[in-house]
């Protein structure tokens, strides 16, 4: 369903070139829940930031669903593509109402005209939807966002990012600014929204036990490339400790190498 084919995305920085990503391959059946981990500086933002097209790659394909998406711009993908940040209020407005992103995300792709775009009908959805969340905000249709707290709005930018059921959904980190507790709540939320819908899920975390207990499937990115590709039984045997000690071995074993080559 998804597939990325020698992907290579250098930065320029002060002291010279950086590379993000290197030669990265990776094919990810339709409704699969791919869990991405790695230090700081690996890859991950980037490589979703190249899916969504926020990032332009010098090199690679991207196909979804058969077509590739690389040429087309971040607007374009984002008719199929949703994505939820790290920073809550990034996916929303402050100064709109939740009716009015509700409004806005169902009509996504469609041509809108100049008509009110908050009616009964829609309010009456709204409801709906936000009864799903569990947090009482059915009861406030009309309330600004900015009104929210950072939780309620993170769900709220989950529930807006699959209100159309998208063919591919992006989680860049979208719980590491919460407290403890409310994100629990949302990747609660998102555990069951995702599974209900089978949306094919890249999701970014810094929260390794996040990482083994949500989704099917679970990858370690170091240097902008995949360096362990977990799935099945040996994912679900794997403590975190364990997971940690496997990612420590294949960081030794990558600087032994570059040391040798460097000595050869």
């Amino acid at each position: 369903m998804l597939e990325l084919k020698g992907l290579r995305k250098t930065f320029s920085l002060y002291s010279g070139y950086t590379t993000a990503l290197s030669d990265f391959n990776l094919t990810v059946p339709a409704g699969q829940f791919v869990t991405i981990v790695g230090s700081n500086g690996a890859g991950k933002s980037t490589l979703l930031n190249a899916v969504a097209g926020s990032v332009q790659c010098e090199e690679g394909s991207i196909c979804l669903d058969g077509r590739y998406i690389q040429d087309r711009p971040e607007h374009r993908r984002a008719l199929f593509v949703s994505r939820v940040f790290q920073d809550p209020a990034a996916g929303t407005a402050s100064d709109l109402t939740i009716a009015e992103h509700m409004a806005l995300a169902k009509k996504r792709g469609q041509w809108m005209g100049l008509r009110r775009a908050v009616t009964r009908a829609v309010v009456h959805d709204c409801r709906e939807q936000l009864a799903i969340l569990g947090l009482g905000l059915e009861e406030r249709p009309h309330s600004k966002v900015k009104e929210l707290s950072g939780g309620q709005r993170q769900a709220l930018a989950l529930l807006l990012a699959l209100i159309n059921k998208p063919r591919l959904l992006l989680l860049d980190e979208h719980t590491a600014a919460l407290d403890p507790s409310t994100a629990k709540l949302v990747m609660n939320l998102t555990r069951s929204l995702v599974e209900k819908q089978q949306i094919t899920t890249l999701m970014v975390t810094h929260n390794i036990n996040h990482a083994l207990d949500i989704g099917q499937r679970t990858l370690m990115m170091d240097s902008g490339q995949i360096v362990m590709d977990l799935a099945g039984g040996e994912r679900d045997a794997l403590t975190v400790e364990e997971l940690i000690k496997k990612f420590a071995e294949k960081r030794r074993d990558a600087v032994l190498s570059d040391r040798s080559l460097l000595t050869s």
